[in-house]
């Protein structure tokens, strides 16, 4: 097997951010100023068309099995929703009647908990399996990760819209993708397969034959690259810092140690356990407290319409775009208004006036309360474990899109203050800049991706193999253990093959993997999983094929051929050559290729 590296310098870099609940997607285009670095925005669905830095939900929403196009429901209409698609479905802006041909049993969210085997959000993954054998059942997937393969599909077909005319199909893109620290290489690779596999099938950046430019970073990595770039003079080699992934469904931390300033490189690092803690609970608290306001208030019922209709679609949008994202910790005697068409004043609760309800402080701050402080007592828990394995803490980094809600950044500064005490040590809290906490990854990444220099050695961290069926012949040079192993007979050769044993391409390490033994076998059985198939038509030379075979008096038609692999970049070619020798013939149409990005380290070059 060889290996080399290409030249040819991407045209794009697309990273995305897929986040537990919400996704991002940046790109920068080659060429022009580091700092421009943007977002998709507008994607599918999306209300607020005159704002950037936005965000999708990682959501998908299957239709009905049996759905058919009725009334003002036309054939367009009966699809897989996607991000923004599927709340403004569930909040009924597509209409009554397309809302009737989604089942809620259908809707997938917080799908990235499926690659997430720690035993974590155990509540929140039985859901998602429940879900997936729904929709497993319905034929909408056959495997579980193919809900990736369909989001992605969706993410990479809107962005190629999105990025106009300066992109067509001659432009070389590479994908960056984020993954949390805590990810196993098997987790890596099955979030790589399906991204490789819907870039083939949107034909973003290959033509759906030529090999994907993949790349993958340590979300963390990303998430500092953003957040610590303004203030570099301030970070020094060695250094230790916290960094809090603040996010819509959950909290991830970890403590972190500054390789190299320039350009930025993390060294090693300790993780903290995850919790499902988040600014997705605010909507939950909020959705119940207005439910509780609301529930006797049943004049507003009428027909298809309910309280809980109402709740969704005239406060929930007020409440996630303008109350969440302004709440001041501090402004006590601030009231909040939410209008509610037909709602009429109340004689008991003075929150529910004339087509408005009217929420106070205490409201809206007991929604806060919990998160915000499970979120400054966790940070307190990695500073002071940090300091107990010998880690000096000197800054916290909050990331994520709650990082940038002022409420927990004014908690976060009292709480700071309290810790740093308590630790003995003076403590620096950094945020990213105004209103980019929730796209530092996405962003950070393409920073990343852009600077691949100092980043880590080219040494496998999983290993990578192909099938082979072996002949049980003594000539070969294979150990009498190996031989020893279960055969089957080929009655047209008249020799016995011992099937699906596994030559390993790429080793994570000398002894990590002992070739040629079957795919049930001990050393193997439990350890591996498929990545892919390769298939080289070879039809166009049978005949050539059947005239060389008698030449050398073989009875039968048997196709020999040479196949080579080589690492390419973060690639591996597989070519197809007749007659099977080094001066064979290429075989044509048999160059195949399989990103084997998740085989390394993320960040590797």
């Amino acid at each position: 097997m060889k290996s080399h590296h290409t030249k040819q310098e991407p045209d794009w870099y697309i990273s995305v951010d897929f986040g537990t609940t919400f996704t991002t997607v940046a790109f920068y285009r080659r060429g022009t100023p580091i700092e421009r670095i943007h977002t998709i925005d507008n994607f599918p669905g999306e209300k607020q068309h005159n704002q950037t830095h936005r965000q999708i939900p990682t959501e998908i929403w299957y239709p009905k099995k049996d759905a058919y196009p009725f009334g003002l429901i036309k054939q367009r209409d009966n699809r897989m929703r996607f991000g923004n698609e599927v709340h403004r479905m569930a909040e009924g802006d597509e209409g009554v009647d397309v809302r009737k041909i989604y089942d809620d049993a259908d809707r997938i969210s917080m799908m990235k908990l499926l690659l997430d085997k720690s035993d974590y959000a155990q509540a929140s993954k039985q859901r998602l399996q429940k879900t997936l054998e729904s929709i497993k059942a319905k034929g909408h997937i056959d495997e579980d990760e193919d809900i990736f393969f369909h989001f992605f599909r969706e993410i990479f077909r809107a962005s190629k819209t999105r990025l106009g005319s300066d992109f067509d199909e001659k432009s070389i893109v590479e994908v960056t993708f984020c993954v949390p620290v805590c990810y196993s290489p098997s987790a890596v690779a099955v979030l790589g397969a399906q991204v490789e596999r819907a870039m083939h099938d949107v034909q973003f950046g290959t033509d759906g034959q030529s090999p994907c430019n993949i790349f993958v970073v340590h979300e963390a990595e990303a998430q500092a690259m953003r957040a610590l770039t303004e203030s570099l003079n301030e970070l020094d080699r060695g250094e230790t810092f916290v960094l809090a992934d603040c996010g819509g469904g959950t909290l991830d931390i970890g403590i972190y140690t500054v390789a190299l300033t320039e350009p930025l490189r993390l060294g090693s690092e300790v993780n903290e356990p995850m919790a499902m803690v988040g600014a997705g609970d605010l909507n939950d608290g909020f959705r119940s407290l207005v439910k509780s306001i609301l529930c006797k208030e049943l004049y507003l019922e009428n027909g298809d319409v309910t309280i809980h209709s109402i709740i969704s679609a005239e406060v929930m949008f007020k409440f996630e775009n303008d109350t969440k994202r302004s709440f001041q910790y501090k402004d006590t005697e601030e009231t909040y208004s939410f209008r509610i068409r037909g709602l009429r004043k109340s004689r008991s609760d003075d929150r529910i006036q004339e087509n408005f309800l009217v929420l106070t402080y205490e409201d809206i701050w007991n929604i806060f309360r919990l998160t915000v402080k499970e979120i400054g007592s966790m940070i307190e828990d990695a500073v002071m474990n940090a300091k107990t394995t010998g880690y000096m803490v000197s800054k916290i980094v909050i990331v994520g899109g709650f990082g940038d809600s002022p409420c927990l950044q004014s908690y976060l500064l009292e709480k700071k203050d309290r810790i740093a005490k308590k630790l003995g040590s003076p403590l620096k809290l950094r945020f990213s800049l105004k209103n980019m906490s929730a796209i530092s990854v996405a962003t950070g990444a393409t920073m990343r991706a852009v600077n691949k220099a100092s980043g880590p050695s080219r040494i496998p961290c999983q290993s990578i193999g192909i099938l082979r069926h072996i002949p049980c012949d003594q000539t070969e040079e294979y150990s009498a253990d190996v031989l020893s192993q279960e055969s089957k007979r080929n009655d047209q050769e008249g020799a016995d093959y011992i099937l699906n044993t596994i030559l390993w391409v790429v080793k994570k390490d000398e002894t990590a993997r002992i070739n040629f033994y079957k795919l049930d076998h001990p050393y193997n059985a439990g350890k591996t999983m498929e990545i892919g198939a390769v298939e080289f038509d070879i039809s166009n030379l049978k005949q050539t094929i059947r005239t060389a075979n008698r030449r050398t008096g073989e009875t039968i038609d048997k196709a020999v051929i040479l196949v080579e692999l080589t690492v390419i970049d973060r690639n591996l070619e597989f070519t197809a050559r007749w007659p099977p020798k080094p001066e064979g013939e290429v075989i044509q149409g048999s160059r195949k290729f399989f990103s084997v990005a998740s085989a390394f380290t993320p960040g590797t070059q």
